[in-house]
């Protein structure tokens, strides 16, 4: 449903036993010691779908509320009838629960690539002579 969504890469050095979500910038390579890492991905919680969706509706809410405060648009003008101090706080509240959804979204994430670690790290030792 949300292909581009649903998976977050996490990165494991076994040479420092470091676990963090992927950088883009860093390719396959570990933050801290710049070593070799073994990339997998882990699924998304409804905590982060929940997150993108308050983070669009307080985007949405920043669009109107330009077109209609700012630029004084036509298209904007559904938002009137409501107070400007309440479309504000709205706005906020809705990025406010977006970072709050993406924190537990990020804390279930760490406790499922906790879980894929430990079966890598048990797969890197029988191997090792």
């Amino acid at each position: 449903m949300f292909d581009g969504v649903e998976n977050m890469k996490y990165c494991y050095c076994p040479n420092c036993d470091n676990l963090r979500p992927k950088s883009w910038y860093l390719r396959s390579r570990c933050e801290m010691c710049q070593g070799e890492c073994i990339e997998f991905n882990v699924k998304r919680s409804t905590f982060g779908i929940l997150m993108y969706f308050f983070y669009a509706l307080a985007g949405i809410m920043v669009v109107l509320y330009a077109g209609n405060y700012i630029w004084h648009s036509d298209w904007a003008s559904v938002i009137s009838s409501v107070p400007q101090q309440t479309f504000t706080i709205l706005m906020i509240a809705f990025f406010v629960i977006g970072l709050v959804f993406s924190y537990l979204d990020l804390g279930k994430m760490k406790v499922e690539a906790e879980k894929v670690r430990d079966g890598l790290r048990q797969d890197t030792t029988k191997k090792s002579p």
